[in-house]
């Protein structure tokens, strides 16, 4: 009897828990969300896949893409009802009876099912105002009935399938389809997204390369003619390509009036983007708005994540956030297989969400990293809605597959990475039984604005661990919280009720009343204005990965409790402005009250900077060379061979104008320009370093070497592309003959046998001449080891190093990138700030004639960063010197902090005699290599044996890899911050250091200028950037079209708008250089890109600041 009560306990207790685990049965309190259970809501859809049947991943990959979700007023009762998709599963509609209770009325509906569901859609396709449903069939390439079905409403909660009647039929394997008026005749037409059977050659890049498909499987446009849909795919710019296309997305991104396609493509073939000429025509423009894409794009979605009134986007991928899923799971290529696919499609495309942020001159700047939302795993629904209603739009993210198809491990040995041709030589039961499982949780963020997000899966309820495909949000019980509905795979779906719990209380939901065909307004721009705060949303009921919303505007207004205006502008011209509208209510707007009123052209607004062409016919264009770091130093985190063009200017000839040299990269000699009086600048030809074509000029200089009363040219070398004891890393050192003409001397100062990044200028010693400060950059195939830099004494025109005398602490500082000569204290000496990577703003004292370290005492010694640059001013009017700095930014996947630090050890791990700079980060409080076991084991061969399986190094900790002696022996460098940062001088050698503004933050900063832009007194700061020498799986860092910040004299900055500065640099800037030109007398900036053309700004000022 004892023993039987105590086997009662225990199953009572397994039986318990096994409730509690089973996602079905959680439901959360004090949440957001509450996950009603299936009996509440009467609900009992379920999509479970049987993969050892027809249809497996052996002749299908999209066998785990799951069902969609459709919400929408089906009986027009003023509440949401729910239509879920099954793939091998009955389809069912589901009538909202109130509170949360639902009835199956398929049967009743008339909605008959047959085949592969995908996604679904509600829309009122023959515009008599109740909404039909579209339905899209899929299945493996031996399926041939997949013929898409149009029900469409009765109005008495029936329908009838007509998909043939309307031409909407299609047989291909369709993923989704969109409705939409992309003629602006008042009709919807039809977008549907299809996609090829065969996925056996889907990763191979020629297969790619030629990506003609059958019309079948292609996408289409049909446009609706007279009620009948006619396929004009052809003629309208649609492209019949091979494009796995997962989601559409569609918005009028450029303003024109005309709605624009962005359609993501799984695997190899980019994501298109179609703008509409308005001539019922498309043309494909990618590669005009966006820098890259995700490479296996997934659910997307546009919104304005910001609140400027621009649409952004967001693209799921499926990289895993944490390190053991992506160094098990994640699917890698090497450096020349993304550097073909960028050669082939002209953008380049990763592996991880991507967040698209829409600039003021239309373009996209990609964010993913910078809001904190590049990676959630297997991803697929993607939906923007204010959750809190706080008026920002927040996340939610689905995830999940049923079978891991992509665990590394389990792709090599069972079958040799090739899943597709792997079942003809094994039995393909086995094998997918063999396949890892896993469920995941779905993703959900709080936007916390300024761009960026936050994860609230806990907080809010949302962490139950499942395999999620479509869903949708929707307000299903009019409260004005937006509830979410999931399509599960092998689990009942979800409904969760939005409690309001924490939230904001007031919202504002819109209904729109279409004239003609179009009855619910798909299209229309609306706007809302409450509390000196504007909101921007565009009807579109495609959201997400094969779901559809209901057909509503939903507007959180956190806590205001009026609307000042709302103003609205249909497709057809027609608009309409709303005043002192009620919160709390849904709003119903018709365009038949709305006015045909012409759009005025907003004439040019006159902007601080002008962008102009360079005035010359020589234009110079810096060229590189095709040497790639990442081949002979495959473990460094980017390259270090591009950091040039660098620009000096000066008044070499003695006219009283401005002239300037730039710096060539290697096999090109640097350039220096005379200015005529007309502002027109001519390329000397005859000067010595015309010759000298195979250094790569770094850092340069002018400045009187002679003290004769002209500028003399320095001109630092050095490249990773040299090798450690190159004689192509000598410094040159031309004199000016006095008439802009300059001769070589190699006898005027001694050797430099260090890659060199800046030469700076000062008389540190007060003996009347310039003295120089020569920063050590790197060392050749050996990252991460300080390099020598030098501080040379000029003796009456000789130069010597007096490094060893003179500043000890100086001659291995670390990897210099910049320095500044400054007196900080206000002593009348000369001391020096350094910057670099993997270093600290390092401050250098004059304590007579002797500089030294006050680092430790400064506040600054914990700040290591990836520093690019360093410019100076009294930015706070207290009478001393503060600085501004260029750093890494956030928009990397690197990241870091004082608790959390990037570390590294460099060493010759293996004792092969080359030496192996190994990089840690922290990924969800773990401290992981940021190389995978591939990559880390092709520089390293002898670890294959330690780490036999991705499994075994995704698992290993650091003390797994390396032993303490090992890492003892190292040298360890660290970074704490990679925020590019202003620097306070409070006195007394001690210093404030704060992050500038996020809009810094979303790319690194290489360049910058003080000058008073904008002529209000006060110093501002014009900062530029980009690295394209980013690691090549990871991307460019592009993000940045650099920025203007309006200093306000008391140490603020302000982030000036592309609309105010007109300054928008979308490339890989390195250097920026106020010049005087010499015909209107008005300040130009010189900017030097790598690998391009150098570009000129104008500014446009009416007359000039003081400075």
């Amino acid at each position: 009897m004892h023993n039987y009560s105590t086997y009662l306990v225990a199953f009572c207790l397994a039986t318990f828990f096994l409730n509690c685990t089973n996602p079905d049965n959680i439901q959360k309190e004090n949440t957001l969300f509450q996950l009603l259970h299936n009996d509440t809501t009467g609900i009992d859809f379920r999509n479970d896949i049987d993969d050892l049947g027809d249809i497996t991943p052996y002749n299908s990959y999209y066998v785990y893409n799951g069902g969609g979700v459709a919400a929408g007023d089906i009986n027009n009762d003023g509440l949401c009802d729910l239509f879920f998709t099954g793939n091998q599963v009955e389809n069912k509609l589901y009538l909202n009876e109130g509170n949360f209770k639902f009835k199956d009325i398929t049967t009743q509906a008339k909605i008959t099912d047959s085949g592969w569901s995908t996604g679904v859609v509600m829309a009122d396709v023959n515009g008599d105002g109740w909404l039909d449903i579209y339905v899209c069939k899929s299945g493996s390439k031996f399926t041939k009935d997949k013929r898409n079905q149009l029900f469409i409403n009765n109005g008495n909660n029936q329908f009838s399938e007509k998909a043939a009647e309307f031409n909407l039929a299609d047989n291909g394997h369709t993923t989704h389809a969109c409705f939409f008026d992309y003629d602006n005749d008042g009709d919807l037409d039809a977008f549907i997204l299809n996609h090829p059977s065969d996925f056996e050659n889907v990763y191979h890049p020629y297969f790619n390369f030629n990506p003609k498909v059958d019309s079948l499987n292609s996408n289409k446009l049909m446009q609706n003619v007279d009620g009948k849909f006619v396929d004009v795919t052809k003629k309208s710019g649609i492209m019949h390509e091979k494009g796995f296309g997962l989601s559409i997305s569609i918005a009028d991104v450029n303003n024109d009036g005309w709605l624009d396609i962005y359609v993501a493509n799984d695997f190899i073939v980019p994501d298109y983007f179609y703008i509409n000429n308005g001539d019922k025509t498309f043309t494909e423009s990618r590669k005009n708005y966006f820098n890259k894409v995700p490479l296996f794009a997934m659910g997307s979605d546009f919104s304005d994540i910001n609140n400027d009134g621009l649409l952004d986007l967001f693209i799921a991928d499926m990289e895993p956030e944490g390190h053991f899923r992506r160094k098990n799971n994640d699917i890698r290529f090497d450096m020349t297989y993304y550097y073909m696919l960028n050669q082939k499609f002209e953008t380049s495309q990763f592996s991880r969400n991507m967040l698209q942020l829409q600039n003021p001159n239309g373009t996209f700047s990609e964010i993913g990293e910078f809001a904190n939302v590049a990676r959630t795993d297997w991803s697929w629904a993607t939906l923007f809605a204010d959750f809190d209603n706080d008026g920002w739009k927040d996340l939610y993210i689905t995830n999940g597959t049923k079978r891991e198809f992509h665990d590394i491990d389990y792709v090599m040995l069972e079958f040799g990475g090739d899943m597709i041709k792997a079942q003809k030589r094994h039995n393909a039961r086995d094998l997918i039984l063999n396949m890892p499982t896993v469920r995941l949780q779905n993703y959900i963020y709080r936007n916390t604005t300024e761009s960026r997000f936050e994860k609230m899966m806990k907080k809010w309820g949302v962490d139950q661990h499942v395999n999620s495909q479509g869903a949708v949000y929707a307000d299903l019980n009019n409260d004005g919280l937006m509830d979410l509905v999931v399509n599960n795979t092998d689990t009942l779906a979800f409904i969760y009720q939005n409690t309001g719990f924490g939230a904001a209380q007031n919202f504002l939901k819109i209904k729109l009343v279409g004239n003609g065909k179009n009855t619910f307004g798909l299209g229309t721009k609306v706007w809302i204005y409450s509390n000196e705060k504007t909101q921007f949303q565009q009807m579109n009921n495609i959201h997400g990965f094969q779901s559809s919303v209901e057909p509503l505007l939903h507007f959180g207004l956190g806590n205001a409790a009026f609307i000042d205006s709302v103003k609205v502008v249909w497709l057809s011209g027609r608009r309409q402005v709303l005043r002192d509208v009620q919160v709390n209510k849904t709003f119903e707007i018709k365009e038949s009250d709305a006015l045909e009123i012409q759009s005025k052209t907003d004439e040019p607004r006159k902007t601080i900077l002008k962008k102009v062409p360079f005035p010359s016919k020589d234009i110079f264009v810096h060229y590189e060379s095709d040497f790639y770091d990442f081949k002979r130093d495959r473990l460094i985190p980017k390259m270090l061979s591009r950091e040039g063009p660098k620009i000096a200017v000066a008044d070499v000839n003695g006219d009283g104008l401005d002239d300037f040299f730039i710096g060539g990269a290697s096999g090109q000699p640097g350039a220096l320009y005379y200015q005529s009086k007309k502002g027109h600048f001519t390329k000397t030809i005859a000067q010595p370093w015309t010759k000298e074509t195979a250094y790569e000029d770094m850092g340069m200089l002018f400045f009187d070497a002679n003290n004769n009363g002209t500028p003399d040219l320095y001109i630092s070398s050095g490249s990773n592309e040299l090798t450690e004891n190159s004689t192509l890393l000598n410094d040159g050192l031309y004199f000016n003959r006095g008439n802009g003409d300059f001769t070589y001397t190699n006898d005027s100062f001694p050797a430099i046998e260090a890659s060199t990044s800046c030469v700076k200028a000062a008389d540190f010693d007060n003996d009347g001449d310039y003295d120089l400060f020569v920063g050590g950059r790197l060392i050749s195939g050996k990252y991460g080891l300080a390099p020598k830099s030098y501080l040379l004494r000029n003796d009456n025109g000789t130069f010597t190093d007096a490094t060893a005398e003179i500043a000890p602490e100086l001659q291995n500082i670390g990897m210099v990138t910049d320095a500044l000569w400054t007196d900080f204290n206000n002593d009348g000496k000369t001391d020096l700030i350094i910057c670099g990577e993997w270093m600290p703003i390092t401050v250098f004292e004059n304590q007579g004639g002797k500089l030294k370290s006050i680092t430790t005492n400064s506040e600054l010694e914990n700040f290591n960063g990836w520093w690019n640059c360093l410019a100076q001013s009294d930015f706070d009017n207290d009478g001393d010197m503060d600085y501004i700095a260029g750093n890494w930014g956030y928009n990397s996947v690197l990241k870091c902090s004082e608790k959390e630090p990037i570390t590294l050890y460099v060493n010759d791990f293996d004792g092969n005699g080359t030496t192996d700079p190994v990089l840690f980060h922290y990924l969800e409080s773990r401290n992981a290599p940021f190389a995978d076991r591939d990559l880390f084991c092709l520089q390293m061969p002898k670890y294959r044996n330690q780490f036999l399986t991705h499994r075994s190094y995704a698992e290993a900790e650091i003390s797994d890899i390396f032993t303490e002696k090992q890492l003892q022996n190292s040298v360890k460098r660290e970074a704490k911050t990679f925020a590019s940062s202003y620097i306070e001088n409070l006195g007394n050698g001690k210093f404030r250091i704060s992050p500038l503004p996020l809009e810094v933050q979303v790319s690194c900063v290489n360049a910058m200028l003080v000058y008073d832009f904008n002529s209000d007194g006060n110093a501002d700061v014009l900062l530029a950037g980009n690295s394209y020498s980013n690691f090549y799986d990871q991307g460019a860092l592009d993000a940045s079209r650099g920025l203007l910040l309006s200093g306000n004299g008391k140490g603020s900055f302000t982030p000036v708008n592309f609309d105010q500065s007109g300054f928008s640099m979308n490339k890989d800037v390195r250097s920026l250089a106020l010049i005087r030109n010499g015909s209107s007398g008005k300040m130009n900036v010189l900017v030097g890109v790598n690998n391009d053309t150098l570009q000129v700004y104008e500014l446009n000022l009416v007359h000039e600041p003081n400075q």
